[in-house]
This record gives structure tokens, sequence and C-alpha cells, in this order.
């Protein structure tokens, strides 16, 4: 706990050691939001097993292989070391809850944290002491229902937090309705963050001089081809796909890139005339950025796993449903961008103003 540091200690629960771009800006976002409130900030370097590549033998040498400079994840690992500061490193939850008793308060948030397809209650600080503030911050359930065998155990883990934000009005709907309890919906922290500062993150990176379409998609890159090769007839323009879920598939006639950094991937994104994305934070950096975008579902409306609510509930906030298209669709009208800020900043204060109040007066014994 505090003694006389003048920092209260912060510490922040989520999936910040995925090789993905969104983890990675999520992540160091949400680290950034709390050290310009004055806070001491340290990720809870908690990791599952699985998802880490160290299963031994074959994850251990993947590991390895990973994080050597000509590895297909060495530029994220490098980011994640740079960039976030952790804990030591632990997959044991009982040593999890040992690193979260010696924060004053823990943050849960962002990302798909609290799916229950994924539940974990360490990302629910299950065990931690009660002297913990405990807050979520855009911690996302992801799916459109809480089964009914699951809702005891998600009440009695998410009863102990002093303040519940979530990222979508479907979540805070579930949890208030579901499981009897107050939330509020917030924006991702990806949107706290200023577009100046995104770009200092880009590092210099500097995307080539001609225009062209940026397309980043985590589904079946066949799933939207048709679209990409409409918008490249319509506009004329080369297109750079970046796909790093797609195995070995490709968009015909474009440059496809399978691995990039953040810095890269913002330096792509803030050079393109127009965006094509079926991912949330696809779209969340287009907006920041203020890139033309079109918007696709990656999910069909009956899929089991269906995470459509994260695009249509940051859409429909922003008045941008417009950009959402069907798969093969293409809307190459421009964007009114001061609506869509006008909406974006009101948010935006609404979510800072959350955050600030639930952790207001964390280690300084009141």
């Amino acid at each position: 706990m505090t003694e006389n540091r003048g920092k209260a200690r912060v510490g922040i629960l989520t999936w910040h050691y995925y090789s993905n771009v969104g983890s990675n800006l999520q992540s160091w976002a949400m680290q950034r939001v709390l050290c310009g409130m004055g806070h001491d900030v340290s990720f809870v370097n908690y990791r599952r097993r699985e998802f880490d590549g160290e299963r031994f033998p074959k994850g251990a040498v993947k590991l390895v292989l990973d994080t050597l400079p000509f590895g297909p994840c060495f530029d994220t690992w490098r980011f994640q070391r740079d960039e976030l500061r952790q804990t030591r490193k632990t997959y044991d939850p009982e040593e999890a809850r040992s690193l979260c008793n010696g924060f004053d308060a823990l943050v849960c948030g962002s990302d798909q944290i609290w799916a229950p397809n994924v539940f974990n209650p360490v990302y629910m600080l299950d065990g931690v002491d009660d002297a913990v503030r405990k807050v979520s911050y855009a911690a996302s359930i992801g799916l459109p229902d809480i089964p009914v065998a699951m809702r005891g155990r998600y009440k009695e883990l998410l009863s102990r937090f002093d303040a519940i934000g979530v990222r979508e009005e479907q979540g805070r709907d579930l949890i208030i309705n579901e499981l009897g309890l107050k939330a509020t919906a917030v924006l991702d922290p990806t949107f706290l963050v200023s577009r100046d500062t995104w770009l200092s993150l880009a590092d210099g990176f500097r995307s080539a001089d001609e225009p062209y379409i940026f397309c980043y998609f985590l589904g079946a890159p066949s799933r939207y081809a048709d679209a990409v090769a409409e918008a490249a007839r319509e506009t004329g323009l080369r297109v750079v796909a970046y796909l790093p879920e797609a195995g070995g598939a490709e968009l015909s006639g474009c440059e496809t890139i399978r691995k990039m950094a953040v810095p890269e991937f913002l330096g792509y994104l803030s050079g393109a005339a127009l965006a094509m994305t079926d991912s949330f934070y696809g779209i969340a950096l287009s907006v920041n950025l203020g890139v033309d975008f079109l918007a696709y579902r990656r999910f069909d409306d009956g899929d089991a796993i269906n995470q459509n609510s994260r695009v249509l509930n940051i859409l429909g906030k922003l008045g941008l449903l417009d950009r959402l298209m069907p798969l093969d669709g293409v809307g190459l009208a421009g964007i009114d961008w001061d609506a869509a800020r006008t909406r974006l900043d009101a948010e935006v204060d609404a979510s800072r103003s959350f955050l600030a109040d639930a952790l207001r007066g964390v280690g300084c014994g009141v």
C-alpha cells in the first residue's frame, strides 16, 4: 500500500501481452491515460500459457524464435518491453493475486477480458484484498448474453468492484439487467489519446507518398474481396492489405503485409486515403486519426461468438452507422468529421470523468 510516495500505485489487468496490434494499442493507451492522471502505473504481468507461446517444448522454441530480430513477433515483443511497464511475469493465479495486492487500485480493461467464452476470474480480481480499490474501465463482455449458469459467479465477482465501466451499452445492460449491478458504458481508452500523441508513437514511420487504400481485416480475406476490388476500381488507388490472421490467404491484386508493429500500423493508417476494416481498433484509430473508413461485419449474425456489438456500438455513438457496409458494399462519400468529433468529444469528457471519479482519493486513505 502507499506510504507517502506521493503517487497512488495503480495496476492494470488486461491482455497486454497478446501479439495483435489492437491489444498493444489499448494497453498502451490505458497506461498513458492513467499516467496522465498522475498515478504510478504498471501492468500486472499475469499471462495464460496457452496464449503466451510457452507450452513446452514446441511453444518454448516458438517463443525464442518469435523474439529474435527476424522472428514474426519480435517487433511486438520489443514494443511491449520498451513501452509497457510490467511487474514480474507469472502464469499462476495465486501469484497474480499477490501481485494485485501490492497496488492501491486495480483497473481491469480494456478488451474482451470478461467474455463468457474465455472466462477467467483473475480478470475479475477474484480473491484480491478488500482494501484494494477495484475498477473496470472499458472491459468488454463481447457476447450477446451471459449464460444463466455463469451469472451467479459473475455477480459474486463483480459486486466487489467499486466502479464498473464497460465498453459497450450491450454489456452495460447485461450487467444491470442480468446481474442487478450498476454499470456505465465508456469509450475504449484508445479514444482518450490525442491524434498528435498517436502520430508521435508512429516514430517517424512514413508510408508511400502516393495515395492508397489501407485494408486491415481479421476475418477471412475472401469475405471482403468483392468490396476491396470495387473500391480499387472506383478510386484507381493501389491497395495495401494488413492480414495478420489470414494464414496464407491474400486479397488479389493487393500488396499483402503479415507482420506489422504498432508504429508501422499507425503510419500506414494515418497516411491512407481510405481505410477498410472489420476490426474494432481499425475503426477506433481511423476515427482518432481522421481517416475516412468503411467498416464491415466480421461475424455473421447467427455466429455463437458474434462480437459485432463493439463495432455497432461505437459507430452508433458517433453517428457513423452509415460507414457500416454490406460485405460487397462500397461507399465513398466523405465523413462529416465535425459532427463526429462533436459527439466524440462529449463521450471522451464523460469517460475521463468516470475514470477520474472511480480513482479519486485512491492511496490517500479516503
